[in-house]
């Protein structure tokens, strides 16, 4: 929250946590950087082959959406929304996840439905609308 005070008390657009399993407690700590910018965008990569240590990545996924963010996995293809309350999202190897504040991708005329494992979900497709 140092960062975003420095700032005039904004959040950041854009925020790469890369912490070796330890990006609940920069989420847990920092509540300001994390939802005070309405165009938000975080990402964060885990990978699940090495030893864990720290947070399950559920628990970053969902402090991120208490903090109005919706959470995506990133796929060749596009991004992959993650519906909260998937069971064996600790479980995935090597993802990279992107989480979205305010700027409403799930409104974008070119996604497309998606059923997955875990329920319906959509794909926000790489390249111009």
């Amino acid at each position: 929250d140092a960062l975003a005070l420095a700032r005039g008390g904004m959040g950041a657009a854009w925020l790469c946590i890369e912490t070796g399993a330890h990006e609940e407690a920069i989420v847990r700590g920092g509540e300001s950087l994390v939802s005070g910018h309405s165009g938000a965008l975080v990402s964060l990569t885990r990978d699940t082959s090495e030893a864990p240590a720290g947070e399950p990545v559920s628990q970053v996924l969902e402090g991120l959406r208490r903090r109005g963010h919706e959470v995506y996995r990133l796929t060749p293809l596009g991004l992959e929304y993650v519906p909260a309350g998937v069971a064996d999202i600790d479980r995935l190897p090597r993802c990279t996840y992107v989480s979205e504040r305010g700027l409403g991708l799930r409104f974008r005329s070119d996604v497309i439905d998606l059923p997955t494992a875990w329920g319906q979900s959509f794909l926000v497709p790489f390249g111009p609308q």
